[in-house]
């Protein structure tokens, strides 16, 4: 199991770029979100969302559809937004054998103070 943000996640994909040695390239990286055997991506939809990210998301949920591993997307955007973020492709791959769950109590953060008292 692996939680992590979507900035996070394409954080350590672009890190790959660096040509380092000894350091892991885009594939493999790609290859271990994938493979993992649960994916909690948190915070989707708040990153830029430009074609680069969405590539990157891409990759993963499809390498982690064809190995049919679980995916857990968080986030706090609306459905619409969500699958615009993604991209139709991604998200048909979220959609298939998966479900939207709705969970719109208050805010846990809101309301609390944040000095002791």
């Amino acid at each position: 199991m692996l939680q992590i943000t979507a900035h996070d996640l394409i954080a350590r994909i672009r890190q790959t770029w660096q040509r380092e040695e000894g350091r892991l390239g885009e594939r493999e990286v790609i290859r271990e979100f994938a493979t993992v055997g649960l994916l909690i991506l948190d915070e989707v939809g708040k990153t830029f969302g430009g074609d680069g990210e969405r590539v990157h998301l891409f990759e993963v949920i499809d390498n982690r559809y064809r190995e049919m591993k679980p995916t857990l997307i968080l986030s706090n955007e609306s459905v619409e937004g969500i699958e615009q973020f993604l991209g139709a492709a991604a998200f048909d791959r979220l959609c298939q054998d998966g479900e939207v769950l709705f969970f719109d109590w208050e805010s846990h953060r809101r309301g609390r103070s944040t000095r002791a008292s």
